[in-house]
């Protein structure tokens, strides 16, 4: 006949599996919800920057500066992207940039990337 042991060992035996289970999988958990932080930051970034150029003049003086940063903060995270789901943010984003560098943009075509870049995940 088996023996099966005191409950206490089977208690024990139980424990250890699932404090091994997440130490191997927090830390996965853990990198997802920073790229989706990550992706969420830099939407909200470029959705803002967009708005403001859409709305300034084009002899302000603040325009060249937020393009320049809109511009930086899309090659910068398009260089370092690690993560799939934000290829089209980045994809969004610079066709942004070409949009607003054009002397007269195309207002209706901003905001149809604005909505597309609002639907990313």
């Amino acid at each position: 006949m088996i023996e099966w042991g005191a409950v206490s060992d089977w208690f024990e035996a139980v424990a250890e599996l699932l404090a091994v289970c997440v130490a191997l999988f927090l830390p996965m958990v853990e990198a997802r919800k920073r790229r989706r932080a990550t992706r969420k930051r830099i939407k909200q970034n470029v959705y803002r920057l967009t708005l403001e150029l859409s709305e300034m003049t084009r002899d302000n003086d603040e325009r060249s500066a937020s393009y320049q940063t809109l511009q930086v903060m899309i090659r910068l995270y398009g260089g370092l992207l690690t993560d799939p789901l934000g290829e089209p943010i980045v994809a969004i984003g610079e066709e942004l940039l070409v949009l607003l560098k054009a002397p007269e943009p195309d207002s209706q075509r901003v905001t149809e990337l604005l909505d597309k870049l609002a639907a990313c995940r």
